[in-house]
């Protein structure tokens, strides 16, 4: 009889031996029937290295404003099919498939089908990396396979724009266009080489530059005045600043207005106080009143739609961030630089595009207020196909279904951070985050 050494034989294979073929018995029960088959393999393989960023780059040609309906996953993907084979709190994501723990599966986070992309994944959701490192991060965006943010000439920072790629940068990447006293919101359009961001107190432009901050310029000089929020489609910028929203084309200054009212106070300078979808610009003159206007009207003249109206007006508070998805509009709320105590509180809202009936907003989080700015955040938004993004003056991450029912119960996506300027790009979303550096999480 011939015995391997450190080999299995499987049932029914032919050996070659110094003596001849030697055929192996064909396996059996103890019945005598044949044994099941093995199960086949899990569907997919390890992540290829070159798929790390993920980035869809600067092509499509929808609003650039923290809102994009391009989610990771489609629905297919985040249903799975649960196994009787399985134990409690395991499921199969593919059909005879391997018994998978959605809490730290890195292939399968959360939902079927929701890869980190190199990142680990606990409690369900990716791991957040840091792309670069960055000091008085304000406004963020992304387009072309790179990453370009504002930064505040606070507490010795420069005032610059700077760009690095969505691969990442190992050390701060280079100031372009000081002196720039105060940059906030900041914009690649789609599908156009230029970069366009505004300067709170330069003497309050526009400004605009090529992908690469080549070319910087002052744009747009006629309607100077504490420019701050910045949001673009393929044609056109919109911007607001002391006196009102205003519009130019992305090749030319041509500005016309479009919303009358700062939108440059205390509050309103948040890098997401505008947004667009396909129909509308929406901002909140004033911080309290959150008004749209169709993208190429002029309703300074002819009036604009009252969505909703923010019932907190104690302290330094108002609308900070805006996002549409085209059916609704969402908006975080709440105490931005102090903390007076009492009844403060910060919200998340949303309303049909059209308006919330007698202007009252539904209320989807709210949370008292317990810290002050040195934990806050001018509370950024995003949406996409599936969730609403937020983040607090708490320094928390959260997000939500954004059809759910008032009142949702989000879920942590990230803590600690500080978030301002929030970007979605491909399978991630980017923010701005004054711990000092430029960061991003895949979306679930």
């Amino acid at each position: 009889m011939i015995r391997s050494v450190g080999m299995r034989l499987a049932c029914g294979a032919v050996l070659l031996t110094g003596l001849g073929f030697l055929a192996v018995p064909a396996c059996s029960r103890d019945d005598g029937s044949a044994p099941p088959a093995e199960p086949p393999a899990e569907a997919g393989g390890p992540i290829d290295a070159a798929r790390a960023d993920g980035g869809s780059g600067a092509d499509d040609a929808g609003p650039t404003d923290g809102s994009a309906d391009d989610a990771p996953t489609d629905a297919a993907s985040d249903v799975s099919v649960d196994a009787p084979a399985c134990d409690a709190g395991l499921v199969q994501c593919t059909a005879g498939g391997a018994c998978i723990d959605l809490s730290s599966n890195a292939q399968h986070c959360g939902t079927c089908g929701t890869d980190c992309l190199g990142a680990t994944c606990t409690d369900g959701v990716c791991a957040a990396e840091k792309v670069s490192p960055a000091q008085c991060a304000w406004g963020v965006t992304v387009g072309g396979g790179k990453v370009y943010w504002t930064e505040n000439a606070t507490g010795g920072c420069n005032g610059a724009m700077r760009i690095c790629p969505t691969a990442g940068c190992a050390t701060l990447p280079g100031a372009i266009g000081t002196p720039s006293n105060y940059p906030m919101g900041i914009v690649v359009p789609p599908g156009v080489a230029a970069v366009f961001f505004g300067d709170n107190q330069y003497p309050g432009h526009l400004r605009k530059a090529g992908t690469d901050g080549q070319n910087l310029v002052d744009f747009a000089n006629g309607v100077d005045g504490n420019s701050a929020a910045v949001v673009a489609n393929a044609t056109h910028v919109y911007w607001g600043n002391g006196s009102g929203v205003y519009r130019t084309s992305v090749g030319t200054a041509d500005s016309v207005a479009v919303l009358s009212g700062s939108v440059s106070g205390a509050v309103e300078n948040s890098p997401q106080s505008i947004a667009l979808d396909a129909t509308n610009v929406y901002a909140a003159p004033g911080g309290f009143s959150l008004r749209s206007c169709p993208l190429a009207g002029d309703c300074t003249a002819n009036g604009s739609t009252l969505i909703a109206t923010e019932p907190n007006t104690t302290g330094i508070a108002g609308i900070a961030g805006i996002a549409s998805d085209g059916t609704h509009v969402f908006y975080t709320a709440g105490n931005q630089y102090t903390f007076a105590g009492g009844d403060q509180v910060e919200r998340v809202v949303r309303c049909p595009v059209g308006g919330c009936a007698n202007a009252t907003p539904v209320v989807l989080w709210e949370s008292a207020i317990t810290t002050n700015f040195g934990a806050s955040s001018h509370m950024g938004i995003a949406v996409d196909a599936k969730n609403v993004y937020w983040g607090t003056i708490a320094g928390t991450l959260w997000f939500a279904p954004k059809t759910c029912t008032a009142p949702c119960t989000p879920k942590k996506l990230v803590t600690g951070a500080q978030i301002f300027g929030m970007a979605i790009d491909g399978p991630y979303l980017y923010w701005a985050d004054q711990r000092g550096g430029i960061y991003r999480v895949v979306r679930p």
